[in-house]
C-alpha cells in the first residue's frame, strides 16, 4: 500500500498483487484455452474407453477380462506420468512439463491408429503454455518472474502496482514427495489422496457403465451375438458382444455426458460462495445416492436422466478436489501435490475396471454399492480435512516469511 513519505523505489508487491490488479482479461482466457485443449485430449481417452470394448469386439474376439487390461495399461501410464511430470514441473518449470507429455500423448495416440492387434493395443497404450510466475520466483528467476508478470498486466489493460516484485525466500527444495508427509501436511494430503481415489474411481465408474445403460435402458447383461466366437468354445458369458452404438445410442451418450457443462457452471459459482469441505462433503454424499438409483428398474428415460444428474456432479467433485489441493499446497511442492493426486486418482481408474466392466455384469448390486460406499467416505474424509482452503492466500515455500 502507497503511504505519505514513502518513495515509489521503496514499494514492494507480490505475484498475488498483480493477478488481482490485473483481474480476469485476455491472459487468463488464452491460458484457459490452451488448457482446455490439454483436458479434451484426456476426456477423448476416456471417451474412447467406454466404448471401445464393443469395437474392438467386432474385430477380435476380446473377454471382460482383456478389455480391463486395456483399460489399466491406460491408467498405469497415467499413474506414473502424474509422478514423473509432477517431479519435472516443480524442478524444471510447469511449461515444460505440460511440452513434454503432448509431445509423448501426440507420438503415442498416432501409434493406436494403425495397431494391428490386441497385444499391439496394449503395449501402445501403455506408454504414457505460459511458465508459472510463482515457479519463477522460488527457482530465483527473478527476471522472468517479473517479465512474466508484466506480459499479463499488458494482456489484461492493466499497469503493475508500483514498487518491485517481492523476493520469495524460501529454503524448499522444489519437486520432493518428502514435503507432502511433513507434519504440518500429513494429515492433508493422505486424506486428499483417499478423495483423489474416490472421485477417480467412481466418475470413471459412472463412465464406463454408461454405455451398458444406454444401450439396455438398465444395468445388466447384454446379450451375446459375436461372430468372433469359434464353435463355441469360449466362456460366452465373458466374451464381449459385438454391438455397435447405434444413431440414438450416440445421441443418448452425447446428451448425458452433456451435464458436465451445466454441472461445472453450478459448481463453479458455489465453489465461489460456498467453503470448500462443505461442497466436497456434501457433493459426495448426493453422487453416494444418486449412484444407487441407477440400479433402479424403469423408463430408460428416468434413467438417462439419473444418469445425467449422476455425470455432472461426479465430475465436478474431482474439478474440485483439484482447485483444493492447488489452494493447500505452497508453490515449491504444489505440482508434485498435483502429482500425487493424480496418481491416487489413476490407482482409482486401475481398480474401477474390473467393477464397472467385469463385476458389472454379473452383479449389478454390488458393482454400484461398491462404487457408491467408497465415494460416501470421501464424504466423511473431506469433512475431516485439517483446514479450509477458500480465500486462503497461496505460499510460495514452506518455509517463506509470512
Amino acid at each position: 500500500m502507497l503511504q505519505i513519505g514513502t518513495k515509489t523505489e521503496d514499494l514492494t508487491y507480490t505475484v498475488d498483487d498483480v493477478v488481482n490488479k490485473a483481474g480476469y482479461g485476455k491472459f487468463q482466457i488464452r491460458l484457459l484455452f490452451l488448457a482446455g485443449l490439454g483436458w479434451i485430449a484426456d476426456s477423448c481417452e476416456i471417451f474412447i474407453l467406454t466404448i471401445i470394448g464393443q469395437l474392438l469386439a467386432c474385430e477380435w474376439t476380446i473377454y471382460r477380462s482383456q478389455l480391463a487390461i486395456i483399460t489399466n495399461a491406460v491408467f498405469v501410464g497415467f499413474a506414473i506420468g502424474s509422478i514423473v511430470l509432477g517431479v519435472v514441473a516443480d524442478k524444471f518449470g510447469r511449461k515444460k512439463a505440460l511440452g513434454a507429455s503432448a509431445v509423448i500423448l501426440f507420438t503415442v495416440g498416432l501409434g493406436n491408429a494403425f495397431v494391428p492387434s490386441f497385444l499391439w493395443m496394449v503395449v501402445c497404450r501403455s506408454i504414457w503454455y505460459p511458465e508459472s510466475a510463482r515457479y519463477y520466483l522460488v527457482s530465483d528467476q527473478y527476471e522472468r518472474a517479473a517479465d512474466t508478470l508484466q506480459k499479463l498486466s499488458n494482456m489484461n489493460g492493466t499497469d503493475l502496482p508500483p514498487g518491485r516484485l517481492v523476493h520469495v525466500n524460501t529454503k524448499d527444495k522444489r519437486g520432493h514427495l518428502k514435503n507432502l508427509l511433513c507434519k504440518e501436511y500429513r494429515t492433508t494430503s493422505i486424506l486428499l489422496w483417499y478423495i483423489w481415489f474416490a472421485s477417480a474411481f467412481s466418475s470413471y465408474g459412472i463412465f464406463f457403465v454408461s454405455p451398458i445403460i444406454i444401450q439396455n435402458g438398465y444395468l445388466g447383461t447384454i446379450e451375446v451375438n459375436n461372430q468372433t466366437l469359434e464353435n463355441g468354445t469360449e466362456d460366452s458369458s465373458q466374451v464381449i458382444p459385438c454391438l455397435k452404438f447405434t444413431n440414438q445410442n450416440f445421441i443418448d451418450y452425447l446428451w448425458t455426458s452433456a451435464s458436465e457443462f451445466p454441472g461445472l457452471l453450478v459448481f463453479t459459482f458455489l465453489a465461489e460462495n460456498c467453503r470448500r469441505k462443505v461442497l466436497v462433503s456434501s457433493s459426495c454424499i448426493v453422487s453416494s445416492i444418486l449412484v444407487l438409483l441407477l440400479l433402479l428398474r424403469t423408463r430408460k428415460i428416468v434413467i438417462l436422466l439419473i444418469l445425467f444428474v449422476t455425470r455432472g456432479i461426479i465430475l465436478s467433485i474431482s474439478q474440485l478436489v483439484y482447485i483444493v489441493t492447488l489452494e493447500a499446497y505452497p508453490t515449491t511442492f504444489r505440482a508434485i501435490g498435483i502429482g500425487c493426486g493424480n496418481f491416487f486418482s489413476k490407482v482409482g481408474g486401475i481398480t474401477i475396471p474390473y467393477v464397472a466392466q467385469v463385476l458389472v455384469i454379473e452383479n449389478p448390486a454390488a458393482a454400484m454399492g461398491l462404487i457408491s460406499g467408497i465415494i460416501f467416505l470421501a464424504a466423511i474424509a473431506a469433512a475431516f480435512l485439517p483446514f479450509e482452503t477458500k480465500g486462503a492466500r497461496m505460499k510460495e515455500g514452506f518455509h517463506q516469511n509470512e
